[in-house]
């Protein structure tokens, strides 16, 4: 579905508020919400490589990126790199960012950390640019896996849903945005409220069920 089937789905008996920016509130509060609640599974999860040249540390993360899970470095990489490395994050250290942030000097990158985008292109001053702890001193391939989010341009654009979220799922996004409509229009109280928000609940459930889109293998040993 698009944003525009899943806003009139949820307000299909007209009682949003004329204050009320369904359009807002669905993009801004109701996805990434859902997104966070059902948290890390096999269709919130994405694979991605950037190729660095040497002497270069930094790259912009794509549009949809939201939060970093492994990342390593593959082949061919610097000297002194096994393949398929695994990089330290560094981000949560501030003195080790602070230092990174200062070195021009090539070397072995063992670390990353996320910085704002620089510049003018692909939504500047947003936390996707991915950095280094070194300029690399050869060029590399860093293998990554993230989080997703659904990036969106503005309140009013209909975006498509289904390359972020499974369609067979998407009713969870409906019941949560008319929650919020009932929750705007009647008040927390209301029985309509509850109602969508337990069906919301029911939802999440299955969410996570079904949330690997594969059966694990597990290894059965004889005695």
């Amino acid at each position: 579905m698009t944003t525009a089937d899943i806003e009139n789905w949820a307000n299909r008996a007209g009682l949003a508020t004329a204050d009320f920016d369904i359009g807002r509130e669905l993009r801004f509060n109701v996805i990434p919400k859902f997104l966070l609640d059902v948290g890390e599974c096999a269709w919130t999860r994405k694979y991605e490589a950037l190729t660095f040249a040497a002497g270069e540390r930094e790259k912009d993360l794509p549009n949809d990126f939201f939060r970093m899970l492994d990342v390593y470095i593959g082949s061919p990489g610097p000297v002194g790199v096994s393949e398929r490395g695994k990089l330290q994050y560094i981000g949560d250290n501030p003195i080790r960012v602070a230092i990174a942030e200062g070195n021009t000097s090539p070397g072995v990158p063992t670390g990353y950390y996320i910085a704002q985008r620089a510049g003018t292109g692909g939504a500047p001053g947003s936390w996707k640019a991915f950095k280094l702890d070194v300029p690399t001193v050869s060029g590399c391939t860093v293998l990554y896996g993230y989080l997703i989010q659904v990036p969106f341009e503005d309140t009013v654009t209909s975006v498509d849903l289904n390359p972020y979220i499974p369609e067979p799922l998407q009713g969870a996004v409906v019941t949560r945005l008319r929650a919020e409509i009932f929750l705007d229009r009647f008040g927390l109280a209301d029985p309509r409220y509850e109602t969508e928000m337990r069906k919301y609940a029911d939802w999440l459930g299955s969410a996570r069920m079904y949330g690997e889109l594969g059966r694990a293998n597990y290894a059965v040993f004889m005695t």
